[in-house]
């Protein structure tokens, strides 16, 4: 009898990718790891599932099981095969999973049908372990998805495929994933060679990319296409013979209507979304490392699981505003205020942060901006923090000066966040932001943001919005008077005393 759940294919690379203040723990030894197939078990056993890695788990990824299923799965050594690729030592695996989300592009009318159910049920999963030249370790997971022609020719059999060498008639798509099941990459494969990536993304993070390629973009874009999502629920707890287990799988395993995903088109991806180019044409091997398996990329051959780019909704339809946001909040910069918007807002489904702008009125006209905290009303664990700027006070300020405002909004959305709600008031906020850590967290953000601001105007425009706090009261009467001059001079660009980069 075949088995069902046989194909997770892993790509060991020489040493485990994790955070930068993890990498340590595999150095002892990563040195010997090699393509032998004992080896990399030895690694394995001894190394990578003492570590943080192998127990993280992205429960965002659309290749997660629902809340409440089982995320064990089982690495199939028996039928391990070891070989060179890219340069590379590879040891490639069978992978047997207990639950697992199986995406089927190009295949939204086989939705809920028996041929349907029949092509999620014969997809093969394999275990990746690469070891490059710098021997470092990278873990990958690999589904090899048949498409619903070549399904149907092969009986819906492909348990004998292997990623090594696909045969020249394959057709499909593989999912690539971290063992954390994070989704690294969907390749679209053609006569078994690789032929393009398919961007995939949740029904928010569509939203959230509809509504950015909106205002950034006049480009009529296709509709995004719709990705069922079947999910494969074994009840058999693994007794230790791999070959037992997944037979009784296959006869006692059943899948689980899941839903769907989105396949957008590249044009919805502001030019980042890759086509294979030198990957395919065989004239740069090295570069698939990167562009397939997301390894290597930019490190010198060793560097960690980059992330996808995040996506914040940045509603500013002032250019300068909108510009000074995404630059707040981009990758390039690494300061502790754009790494905590990355690594919370950025790419979780429970929590958004909205940037917006409008002329205030009222109350509320003379402030430069507005944050504040909305729970969501469907999602239990979810917060939205918004913040406004008030273009009726920004429309002369300078760069620096707005960029200073950016970083004020931005922590305040991080104590919105990091306490129980609407329990900690504004100017306790302000009293918190104006404490030594906060405070020089947003002088070093401006600082990295304009290396040549000076020291002291960098401390002056961190003051600003403060004036009200205790700190700031104790403060000579002559340094309050030059910070507030010096947050004039920089929020009034063109006046006789103004400062700053033009917006």
């Amino acid at each position: 009898m075949k088995k069902i759940l046989w194909g997770f294919f892993v790509i060991l690379t020489a040493s485990v990718i994790v955070l930068a203040c993890q990498k340590d723990a595999s150095n002892e030894k990563e040195k010997n790891i090699s393509n032998d197939v004992n080896d990399a078990k030895e690694w394995w056993y001894g190394v990578f599932r003492k570590s943080p890695d192998y127990s993280d788990f992205n429960w965002d990824s659309p290749l997660a099981p629902t809340v409440g299923n089982s995320t064990k799965k089982y690495p199939d050594w028996k039928y391990a095969i070891a070989y060179r690729k890219y340069n590379n030592d590879i040891v490639e695996l069978p992978l047997f999973y207990i639950t697992n989300n199986v995406l089927l592009p190009g295949m939204k009318d086989l939705y809920s049908t028996p041929e349907g159910d029949r092509i999620a049920r014969s997809v093969i999963h394999k275990l990746v372990i690469t070891k490059k030249n710098t021997g470092k370790v990278y873990v990958r997971t690999v589904s090899i998805i048949p498409s619903a022609d070549y399904a149907k020719r092969r009986n819906y059999d492909i348990s004998n495929l292997h990623l090594n060498q696909l045969p020249i008639d394959f057709d499909g798509y593989l999912s690539i994933a971290g063992w954390d099941l994070s989704l690294i990459n969907m390749i679209r494969v053609e006569k078994g060679k690789m032929v393009k990536k398919i961007n995939i993304a949740t029904n928010k993070e569509m939203q959230k990319k509809i509504k950015k390629h909106n205002f950034a973009s006049r480009l009529i874009c296709p509709e995004p296409v719709w990705v069922p999502n079947y999910q494969w629920v074994c009840v058999v707890v693994p007794t230790g013979d791999a070959v037992a287990d997944h037979e009784t799988c296959e006869e006692n395993g059943h899948e689980v209507e899941n839903g769907g995903d989105y396949e957008y088109p590249d044009c919805y991806d502001d030019g980042e979304g890759e086509t294979l180019d030198d990957c395919l044409q065989g004239s740069n091997p090295e570069n698939c490392d990167c562009i397939v398996y997301n390894i290597g990329c930019g490190d010198g051959g060793g560097g960690g699981d980059n992330e996808p780019p995040p996506i914040f909704m940045n509603d500013c339809t002032d250019p300068c505003l909108h510009s000074s946001v995404d630059y707040a909040t981009s990758r390039d910069c690494q300061n502790k205020v754009s790494t905590f918007l990355n690594n919370v807002f950025g790419i979780s489904d429970h929590f958004d942060y909205q940037w917006s702008n409008a002329a205030f009125g009222g109350i509320n006209s003379s402030i430069d901006a507005l944050t504040g905290l909305t729970p969501s009303i469907s999602d239990p664990h979810g917060l939205k923090i918004n913040t406004s700027f008030n273009t009726s006070q920004l429309g002369d300020a300078s760069k620096e000066y707005i960029a200073a405002t950016i970083l004020h909004e931005a922590v305040h959305g991080w104590i919105d966040f990091t306490f129980p709600l609407f329990t900690v008031s504004n100017t306790q906020h302000h009293e918190l932001m104006a404490s030594a850590d906060r405070f020089n967290m947003m002088k070093n953000a401006l600082k990295e943001m304009f290396p040549n601001l000076p020291e002291q105007d960098a401390i002056d425009l961190t003051w600003g919005g403060l004036y009200n706090t205790i700190l700031f009261n104790n403060l000579p009467s002559t340094e309050k008077a030059r910070i507030i001059q010096e947050n004039e001079n920089y929020k009034h660009k063109s006046s006789p005393n103004g400062k700053g980069t033009p917006c």
